[in-house]
Protein backbone atom coordinates (compact mmCIF):
# COMPACT_ATOMS: atom_id res chain seq x y z
CA UNK A 1 0.00 0.00 0.00
CA UNK A 2 1.25 3.09 -0.69
CA UNK A 3 0.17 6.14 1.10
CA UNK A 4 1.00 9.39 2.16
CA UNK A 5 0.36 11.85 5.58
CA UNK A 6 -3.11 13.14 3.95
CA UNK A 7 -4.36 9.60 3.78
CA UNK A 8 -2.77 8.59 7.20
CA UNK A 9 -5.57 9.17 9.50
CA UNK A 10 -8.47 7.45 7.20
CA UNK A 11 -6.42 4.38 5.78
CA UNK A 12 -3.61 3.31 7.94
CA UNK A 13 -4.51 4.32 11.04
CA UNK A 14 -7.74 3.31 10.83
CA UNK A 15 -6.73 0.03 9.98
CA UNK A 16 -3.76 -0.76 12.79
CA UNK A 17 -6.36 0.32 15.52
CA UNK A 18 -9.05 -2.08 14.23
CA UNK A 19 -6.74 -4.49 14.46
CA UNK A 20 -4.61 -3.80 17.35
CA UNK A 21 -8.32 -3.26 19.52
CA UNK A 22 -9.10 -7.15 18.35
CA UNK A 23 -6.25 -8.47 19.36
CA UNK A 24 -6.21 -6.49 22.85
CA UNK A 25 -9.33 -7.78 23.49
CA UNK A 26 -8.03 -11.55 23.72
CA UNK A 27 -4.81 -10.33 25.79
CA UNK A 28 -2.46 -10.94 22.56
CA UNK A 29 0.78 -8.40 22.01
CA UNK A 30 0.29 -6.76 18.68
CA UNK A 31 2.82 -6.79 16.36
CA UNK A 32 2.38 -5.11 12.31
CA UNK A 33 4.65 -5.40 9.07
CA UNK A 34 5.83 -2.39 7.79
CA UNK A 35 7.93 -1.75 4.47
CA UNK A 36 9.97 1.10 3.38
CA UNK A 37 10.44 4.45 5.14
CA UNK A 38 7.46 4.01 7.59
CA UNK A 39 8.55 5.01 11.15
CA UNK A 40 6.88 7.60 10.89
CA UNK A 41 3.07 6.28 11.62
CA UNK A 42 5.07 4.39 14.63
CA UNK A 43 4.28 7.19 17.67
CA UNK A 44 0.46 6.19 16.19
CA UNK A 45 1.14 2.17 16.72
CA UNK A 46 2.37 3.79 20.49
CA UNK A 47 -0.88 5.13 20.56
CA UNK A 48 -2.66 2.39 20.05
CA UNK A 49 -0.79 -0.42 21.88
CA UNK A 50 1.56 -2.16 19.19
CA UNK A 51 4.06 -3.39 20.64
CA UNK A 52 6.39 -5.08 17.92
CA UNK A 53 6.77 -3.92 14.27
CA UNK A 54 8.22 -6.00 11.84
CA UNK A 55 10.16 -4.19 9.54
CA UNK A 56 11.98 -4.94 6.13
CA UNK A 57 14.37 -2.31 5.13
CA UNK A 58 16.60 -0.91 7.32
CA UNK A 59 18.10 0.94 4.48
CA UNK A 60 15.26 2.81 3.63
CA UNK A 61 14.63 6.56 5.24
CA UNK A 62 14.38 6.34 9.31
CA UNK A 63 14.73 2.64 9.38
CA UNK A 64 18.17 1.76 10.31
CA UNK A 65 18.16 -0.79 13.53
CA UNK A 66 20.11 2.59 15.72
CA UNK A 67 17.81 5.04 14.88
CA UNK A 68 14.52 2.61 15.51
CA UNK A 69 16.11 1.72 18.47
CA UNK A 70 17.35 5.81 19.67
CA UNK A 71 13.49 6.74 18.75
CA UNK A 72 11.43 3.95 19.78
CA UNK A 73 13.26 1.11 21.42
CA UNK A 74 11.91 1.77 25.08
CA UNK A 75 8.40 1.38 23.54
CA UNK A 76 8.51 -0.34 20.67
CA UNK A 77 10.45 -3.89 19.62
CA UNK A 78 11.65 -4.43 16.61
CA UNK A 79 11.39 -8.13 14.47
CA UNK A 80 13.46 -8.25 11.20
CA UNK A 81 15.64 -5.09 10.54
CA UNK A 82 18.44 -7.55 8.21
CA UNK A 83 18.39 -5.97 5.10
CA UNK A 84 18.08 -8.71 2.08
CA UNK A 85 19.59 -6.15 -0.08
CA UNK A 86 23.02 -5.71 2.10
CA UNK A 87 25.35 -8.23 3.02
CA UNK A 88 23.18 -10.87 3.55
CA UNK A 89 22.46 -10.66 -0.55
CA UNK A 90 26.42 -9.36 -1.91
CA UNK A 91 28.57 -9.20 1.39
CA UNK A 92 31.39 -11.31 2.81
CA UNK A 93 30.58 -14.12 4.83
CA UNK A 94 32.29 -12.03 7.84
CA UNK A 95 30.10 -8.94 6.75
CA UNK A 96 26.97 -10.50 6.74
CA UNK A 97 27.47 -12.43 10.45
CA UNK A 98 28.34 -8.53 11.74
CA UNK A 99 25.32 -7.22 9.93
CA UNK A 100 22.90 -10.12 11.34
CA UNK A 101 24.49 -9.87 14.82
CA UNK A 102 24.22 -6.14 15.14
CA UNK A 103 20.63 -6.50 14.62
CA UNK A 104 19.79 -9.29 16.68
CA UNK A 105 21.85 -7.64 19.81
CA UNK A 106 19.05 -4.91 19.04
CA UNK A 107 16.30 -7.27 18.63
CA UNK A 108 17.02 -9.24 21.86
CA UNK A 109 17.88 -6.79 24.08
CA UNK A 110 14.15 -4.94 23.35
CA UNK A 111 12.44 -8.64 23.54
CA UNK A 112 13.46 -8.63 26.76
CA UNK A 113 12.95 -5.36 27.96
CA UNK A 114 9.36 -6.42 26.74
CA UNK A 115 8.75 -9.35 28.38
CA UNK A 116 9.56 -7.97 31.85
CA UNK A 117 7.52 -4.74 31.74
Amino acid sequence: MLTNMSSKERVLTAFASQQSDLGKAYGAVIMVHTCGSSSWAYEDFVEMGIKVVDTLQPEAVNMSPSYLKRIFGERLAFHGCISTAGPVSSGTVEETVACCFSAMEMIFSQAQRLKTG
